[in-house]
């Protein structure tokens, strides 16, 4: 396939588009887990991650073997959150075995059951072995933000759907619905006792880890009917992981509550009652991921325009997708913080842009590694614009990950300088 490159003229307010011989896209690498992880990522007690790592033009795309099953984690904080969970499960098996279970399936009189993570492994319809595709839920991440002026007909929605209809086994664990209604419903199934569980194990009630959801169910149950003691669990950290979930007190509870709360946070930052509802209401975004997208709003008081944050993640509907926003907007926060401060959020592509303090443009990105693909073509085409809006500023994308020479490049020849790995780093 060929793509142009397109040059920015800086010379004047009024630059136009040159158009230079075609060249290649950049294929997406394959990349070995040695090379980009810490070996406290790479194995432990009851996983493995394969050697073989695909990257899928911005976020890597990790499986991780475990004696639980398989599991996929596309970018590396489900990585982190996937590593948690397999050790949450490791826990659920421990606490199986032990004295004060086998008399709670006693007396529950269903018998001595000492493996329920047994059964919940049948979740797992298609086992991954070695993959060698990518789920086509990834590359909505930047194909669906870049079809504005392409095909007006397809939305983001239809998008989902469409990736719904083509998924298989274990892809659809990164699906949370197609209907902000669909999200809700799941969110209410959660029982308080499985909270209880997922509190005590330190993982998200609300996860999209049908194997562990299906455990701590299981478990949950034989707590309520045999008293089975919550304090048995408790899973260590994990060094290296970075961001799982975040320690909400709240995240655990009621998640009517929950909603009750984010709604009169949200009003109390100055957004609108439509723009609330919108986003509580019809957003496939969990109350874990609620709280983590508010918790960087919070951080970003005063700060005008904000409110796009809650209005780009009612478009997110695969899980990917999401953490990319709230990676996107979390690096957002340190912008502000550690320098150059942000002054104002722009409305423009659905990514998160602003405009510093000292009058730099600054995209955040939430990815692991950035190749020249078309998809990210489009999106430079998109931030191309923007800089003819506002000319005579530097442009800067800064990245939670790494950059390919070739991207560099390329950005480069539209006016855009790339940061790497800025989370946490203070502006140079």
């Amino acid at each position: 396939m060929k793509t142009r490159r397109l040059l920015l003229c800086a010379a004047s307010a009024s630059c136009a588009f040159l158009i230079t011989a075609a060249a290649e896209f950049e294929p997406a690498p394959t990349l070995q887990a040695a090379d980009i992880l810490e070996p406290a990522l790479r194995a432990g007690p009851h996983f493995t991650v394969d050697g073989t790592v695909r990257n899928g033009g911005y976020l890597n795309h990790f499986v991780i073997h475990s004696a639980y099953g398989d599991f996929e984690a596309h970018g590396r904080t489900m990585l982190g959150i996937r590593l948690k969970e397999v050790a949450a499960l490791a826990r659920i098996q421990e606490i199986s075995k032990t004295d004060v279970f086998i008399r709670a399936a006693r007396d529950a009189t269903v018998g001595v059951v000492t493996e329920p993570v047994k059964a919940a492994r049948g979740i797992v319809h298609d086992p991954i072995g070695t993959v060698t595709r990518l789920p086509r839920g990834i590359g909505l991440l930047f194909s669906s933000y870049a079809a504005q002026g392409k095909e007006a007909a397809e939305s983001v929605s239809d998008a989902a759907a469409n990736v719904g209809n083509s998924k298989s086994g274990n892809e659809v664990v990164n699906d949370l619905g197609d209907t902000g209604r669909s999200a809700v419903k799941s969110v209410l199934s959660v029982s308080s006792a499985e909270r209880r569980w997922a509190r005590q194990l330190g993982t998200d009630p609300y996860s999209t880890n049908t194997v562990l959801r299906k455990a701590i169910e299981d478990i949950a149950w034989f707590d309520r009917i045999g008293s089975l003691a919550p304090g048995l669990a408790g899973v260590p950290s994990i060094p290296g992981a970075g961001h799982l979930v975040r320690a909400h007190e709240i995240a655990w509870e009621d998640p009517r509550d929950i909603r009750t709360r984010n709604k009169e946070r949200l009003l109390a930052m100055g957004i609108t009652a439509e723009a609330v509802d919108a986003f509580i209401e019809k957003s496939a975004l969990t109350p874990t991921h609620q709280l983590d997208l508010l918790e960087s709003m919070d951080r970003l008081a005063g700060v005008p325009g904000r409110e796009a944050l809650l209005a780009q993640a009612i478009d997110k509907k695969t899980e990917p997708e999401i953490w990319f926003h709230l990676d996107s907007a979390r690096l957002l926060t340190t912008i502000h913080s550690a320098g150059p401060g942000v002054a104002e959020i722009l409305v423009g592509p659905k990514l998160s842009l602003a405009l510093s303090t000292d009058g730099r443009l600054i995209a955040a990105l939430g990815v692991d590694h950035l190749v020249w693909t078309e998809d990210i073509d489009r999106i430079a085409r998109q931030y191309t614009e923007l800089l003819a809006a506002h000319p005579g500023r530097m442009a800067e994308i800064w990245l939670t990950g790494t950059v390919s020479k070739r991207a560099r490049e390329e950005l480069a020849a539209i006016g855009w300088q790339v940061r790497e790995q800025a989370s946490g780093a203070p502006a140079g």
